[in-house]
């Protein structure tokens, strides 16, 4: 048994949800907003036969034959994948609200140690530069300490070649992560390429939320309960917009404290 892949037009989906609404009560259609699937099993002929699957209000399990007509099944495919887009969206807000909490926390454990050696401290997540830089230079050596465990060096070409896109066919997200992580790893200090990178993920992070927010916001209409959601994930993904924002804003100043203990370290 094999579950069938979304993806389909608009009249797909218009035959679909006409043959639903013909077998299912609407309470049942209602249902179908946040499971159901339909799958498919060959049968002795070769034929592909397709059955709808879902749990009813008393979660007990329902099984509605679609038969092997195959424009009827991609119809019925279609209609639940527009039925449930407004599911996706927001397990898709909800994963991309956990992964920019968890980014931003990262960032900060991340980078506390080698900001601290170069006069910087995070009080809560934001940084501030203490009164008297360090007077000793820092050069730590790129590692998995700074960047990301998958980068075990980050700055040798191998790692920057490994982020590039398998093909220009690829989504724009993906030339769009890439283009952020080349910055990140250009950068003439590996401190200022840690911050650079981890400023790159969250902005990469809260870029992802704000399209379905805004799609989920827009079919929201009156459902209080799903308005109090969104505006708890849109408070994370401006947040993660903040902490990118003040890494940014670092980079600078943090390459100017680093020539300068490099300077007096000659010095003393």
């Amino acid at each position: 048994m094999e579950r069938a892949a979304g993806g389909s037009t608009n009249d797909e989906a218009g035959r679909g949800r006409r043959w639903l609404a013909e077998r299912l009560t609407p309470a049942q259609l209602k249902a179908l907003a946040s499971q159901g699937f339909v799958a498919f099993h060959r049968l002795p002929s070769g034929a592909r036969c397709a059955k709808l699957r879902y749990r009813d209000a008393a979660r007990r399990q329902r099984v509605l034959y679609v038969g092997t007509n195959e424009e009827l099944a991609a119809g019925v495919v279609a209609a639940l994948a527009e039925c449930q887009s407004s599911l996706r969206r927001r397990r898709q807000v909800r994963a991309l609200a956990q992964r920019g909490a968890s980014a931003m926390r990262t960032s900060v454990r991340r980078l506390e140690q080698p900001l601290q050696q170069i006069g910087w401290r995070f009080h809560g997540r934001q940084p501030r530069r203490r009164r008297r830089p360090a007077r000793s230079a820092v050069r730590p050596a790129p590692s998995s300490s700074l960047l990301p465990a998958e980068e075990n060096n980050p700055l040798s070409e191998q790692s920057i070649n490994a982020a590039a896109p398998a093909s220009a066919a690829e989504p724009a997200r993906a030339s769009h992560d890439d283009a952020l992580r080349r910055w990140a790893l250009a950068l003439p200090q590996p401190i200022d390429a840690s911050i650079g990178w981890h400023a790159a993920t969250l902005l990469e992070i809260s870029s992802l939320m704000a399209e379905p927010i805004k799609a989920e916001i827009l079919q929201a209409e009156n459902r209080l309960e799903t308005i109090a959601d969104l505006a708890t994930h849109t408070e994370v993904m401006l947040k993660t917009i903040r902490q990118g924002e003040r890494l940014l804003k670092m980079l600078p100043r943090t390459s100017r404290d680093q020539e300068a203990a490099a300077k007096l370290a000659a010095i003393h």
